[in-house]
């Protein structure tokens, strides 16, 4: 399958994000007298900092589909050499927009930036990001899909969906369902483990009110563990007797690391979201409602604009 619309979207998506915060007076702490950019906070955040480091952790790990990709390569051998090339273009790309993103929007930026972009442009880059998602999911999906598979392969999953089809309900309302071979019962168990799967990460998705210490939790903890802490761990395991102990030092070394991001993430993200309450995130005001004029006239020591007379 081609990956030429999912690039297409998804460069639209950002050069519409982009063009909005040139085009558009941006909601944020300046005086009106800032041509493009807000005026953001420049120094160290100490106490969101384990937020941004999961959330970064978030976005750059891919082991789940390291080795998806690797096995349907034409060829493997060259793996290497485009993961390393496509990680640092990545990387690139990520600080590229997230500065962007920052210095057009102010401290108004949302963790999901599509908050900030409102109107027909806004709807525009929902739309374009959806189908980023519809087409990037099946690969993302690719690894659990595979577990899923070995589920329903197993003998205990088989036992069960048999007896599950061997009941008098089932023989009685799918009589056609009670004669599946092991084969077909495999197959539509995996259909429905892998539909059942969608499901909940979409229910997920939708439930959760902060986005941003939703994929923030998820780095610090799975994340961690399936980059800094398990990879070394097996790799010790099976190297035993063989390291030196430099290598050694450097694998505790990384599995200490992640396993402070893990402990430091997860308390950060709960106080975090425990102090936000359970309100979803709200797009910012529009650039001329009267929130955004009683900000500005504030912010030149103007003091507050008087109320409007009640009718």
């Amino acid at each position: 399958m081609s990956i030429a619309p999912l690039q297409v979207a998804m460069v639209s998506a950002v050069l519409l994000v982009v063009a909005y915060g040139l085009s558009f007076p941006s909601v944020c702490d300046k005086d009106g007298t800032v041509g493009i950019f807000c005026k953001v906070h420049t120094g160290a955040r100490w106490e969101t900092f384990p937020v941004f480091l999961g959330i970064a952790i978030f976005a750059i790990e891919g082991i789940p589909t390291v080795l998806a990709i690797e096995n349907s390569m034409q060829e493997p051998h060259r793996f290497e050499e485009v993961f390393d090339r496509s990680q640092a273009m990545l990387t690139v790309v990520f600080l590229t927009f997230g500065t962007l993103g920052y210095w057009l929007y102010g401290n108004n930026t949302k963790s999901v930036i599509t908050l900030n972009v409102q109107g027909m442009w806004g709807i525009l880059v929902k739309c374009l990001l959806c189908l980023v998602i519809a087409l990037s999911f099946p690969l993302q999906f690719m690894p659990a899909g595979h577990v899923l598979k070995m589920f329903s392969e197993h003998p205990l999953f088989l036992r069960a969906a048999g007896a599950v089809l061997d009941t008098e309900l089932v023989r009685t309302r799918l009589p056609a369902a009670s004669g599946l071979s092991v084969e077909q019962t495999s197959a539509y168990g995996w259909a429905g483990l892998k539909a059942l799967a969608v499901f909940g990460a979409g229910t997920v998705a939708i439930l959760f009110p902060h986005f941003g210490h939703m994929i923030s939790l998820l780095g610090s903890v799975t994340f961690s563990i399936i980059t800094f802490i398990v990879p070394p761990g097996l790799y010790m395991t099976s190297m035993r007797g063989e390291l030196s102990w430099r290598t050694v030092a450097t694998c505790t070394a990384v599995i200490a690391f992640g396993l402070t991001v893990m402990v430091i993430g997860l308390a950060t993200n709960i106080a975090s979201v425990q102090a936000l309450g359970n309100t979803f995130e709200q797009a910012p005001p529009t650039p001329h409602s009267a929130a955004v004029r009683q900000a500005q006239h504030i912010y030149r020591g103007e003091g507050r604009l008087p109320l409007p007379p009640l009718a």
